[in-house]
């Protein structure tokens, strides 16, 4: 059983012809909302017509969709997508040439690697899988194994329920993993889809890394970086203290490890 669709599932197909653009201008509207001013591209990476209208979805308007007949091309989208524009117009070059694609998502805490998954879903249908997922439980957090680069999550149940499978063709049958309960949840079968994203700290840890066709890392300052984790957790003081004092410094150790930033296929500063 093949684990993704080779035929075409509403995404641009990989011989059709596609119309194609580029963002000359980001137009700040509210706090929510910006205005995207297009241009017409023939660069195999601009953003498509398909990519752009399902980024728009969900704003209410009908004229915020692109009008391919107009002088001047205007969308308007969430302001959170902004930064990850150059995300989406990489995969739709990517994915005119290519029957299927397996990302992994990598960067710090509060760096926007949950959100851009999120969006990715809703513009290619794909499947996330969420490093989160796969946090060593309790009893096997000795400090000979978090003393490894990557050492806090469990690498043996990731090798088992997503490398192998995916290395076999097989279906994927993933567990999802409740830090408070230290407790697995039962098997989800995942539907076979064109894209599958990896997303989470950890993503492209060498064990893994093979594995990927396109693979990003999202930065973001320290300063960003707490101001976002400590908007994140509100009042619960004890998880943002344990985010910034023991979590954090595992994860900086791991990206000093593994050189990650530059070495991967997209490196964006959000």
């Amino acid at each position: 059983m093949n684990v993704f669709p080779t035929m075409d599932d509403g995404a641009d197909s990989v011989s059709g012809e596609v119309k194609r653009f580029r963002v000359v201008k980001t137009i700040p509207i509210s706090q929510k909302f910006a205005d995207l001013q297009l241009e017409p591209t023939q660069a195999s990476q601009g953003l498509t017509e398909r990519t752009l209208n399902r980024l728009s979805v969900g704003i209410g308007d009908e004229n915020t969709r692109v009008n391919i007949e107009g002088t001047e091309l205007r969308l308007r989208v969430p302001r959170e997508i902004v930064p990850f524009l150059p995300v989406f117009a990489f995969l739709d070059g990517y994915l005119a040439l290519h029957p299927r694609a397996i990302l992994a998502i990598d960067g710090p805490s509060a760096s926007g690697k949950t959100t851009l998954s999120r969006w990715l879903s809703a513009v290619y249908g794909c499947e996330t899988i969420h490093m989160d997922d796969y946090f060593l439980p309790r009893e096997r957090a000795v400090s000979e194994r978090l003393a490894e680069s990557g050492g806090n999550i469990d690498q043996e149940r990731f090798v088992e329920e997503v490398v192998l499978p995916l290395r076999k063709f097989l279906p994927l049958v993933v567990r999802k993993f409740d830090c408070g309960t230290q407790t697995l949840s039962e098997p989800i079968a995942l539907t076979p889809t064109r894209l599958l994203v990896v997303e989470g700290v950890y993503a492209l840890h060498p064990k893994f890394r093979s594995l990927y066709d396109l693979t990003i890392f999202l930065d973001v300052s320290p300063s960003q970086k707490a101001f976002r984790i400590l908007r994140r957790n509100g009042l619960n003081l004890k998880r943002t203290w344990k985010h910034l004092t023991v979590w954090i410094p595992l994860e900086n150790r791991y990206f000093r490890t593994e050189s990650l930033r530059g070495n991967t296929d997209v490196y964006l500063r959000t």
